[in-house]
């Protein structure tokens, strides 16, 4: 009688644990992320809202609205009225905490205090912008990861919850002259050396801004001299993010990131922007 209650006893436990950890991984208890769902680099939003974390990003979606899903229910073909289409082609991309995603939606869970974000957009400029500024204060306010950040901005990231170091980290806030952080990010400089390759949405070039315009091609901003963008290291989550604004000078980086400081909600929603030497925004990647 004895061992068959140990038995029973370590069948239940086992039982027990295997539910916990089925909780956790489908979002039971896990908290929550914010969605955001966009048409055209962002410039129409077509939701925002709360979902749990935990479930996959796909079953979390469908709790949403109803969506249109091919390859076997892994790859989103429509909803909000928008389709994937061929003539001219367009489709359906997300972000994980500011990061393309390289895997399936079916098969990537939802970041507790995390960020999702959908946009359908086209395919005849860049088809891989691999990285977004708009999901701050993701990827930078997670407990378990430290960020190097350069002043103004330093102090934003740590009043946002980022954790904050002088060491070397694959997660970096940088700011200075195009020059100098060529210098100093092999990043930056190979995001500069070829931009389609390093899937940015936005540029400096000869001294002046470059940004995605409405079709996804990076072109001149008149009277640009600064941008914020991101810009991801490798295909894996743990190489890292960079948020970059970078100036034609120090100066005007400087006044780009005071203006970021003051009011880091700028960045929300955005895939890249462009500034004058004043600070002032003039550019929104994606948009007329």
């Amino acid at each position: 009688m004895l061992k068959r209650r140990v038995c029973a006893g370590a069948v239940l436990a086992l039982v027990v644990a295997v539910l916990a950890t089925a909780c956790s991984t489908t979002g039971g208890s896990g908290g929550s992320a914010d969605l955001r769902v966009t048409a055209d680099f962002g410039s129409e939003v077509l939701t925002r809202e709360r979902i749990p974390a935990g479930p996959s990003v796909l079953a979390a979606l469908q709790r949403t609205t109803d969506v249109d899903t091919a390859f076997g229910g892994g790859f989103v073909r429509g909803m909000f009225g928008r389709t994937s289409s061929g003539d001219p082609q367009a489709d359906w991309f997300y972000f994980v905490n500011g990061r393309l995603a390289e895997t399936g939606a079916r098969g990537r869970a939802v970041p507790a205090g995390g960020h999702i974000w959908w946009d359908h957009r086209g395919w005849d400029g860049a088809n891989e912008v691999r990285a977004v500024i708009g999901s701050w204060p993701a990827p930078f306010a997670a407990p378990d990861r430290q960020v190097r950040a350069d002043p103004p901005l330093a102090a934003a990231a740590e009043a946002a919850g980022a954790v904050l170091t002088t060491a070397g980290t694959p997660w970096r806030i940088l700011v200075g002259s195009d020059d100098d952080l060529r210098r100093r990010s092999d990043r930056w400089r190979e995001a500069g050396d070829d931009p389609a390759a390093a899937g940015v949405a936005a540029t400096m070039r000869g001294g002046g801004a470059q940004i995605l315009d409405p079709r996804g091609r990076l072109v001149p901003v008149p009277d640009g001299h600064a941008v914020a963008v991101a810009v991801a290291g490798g295909l894996r989550e743990e190489d890292g993010l960079s948020l970059v604004v970078a100036g034609a000078d120090a100066a005007t980086a400087e006044a780009a990131a005071q203006r970021i400081a003051e009011d880091p909600g700028l960045l929300v929603g955005q895939f890249a922007l462009a500034f004058d030497r004043d600070g002032e925004i003039v550019a929104e990647a994606g948009r007329p």
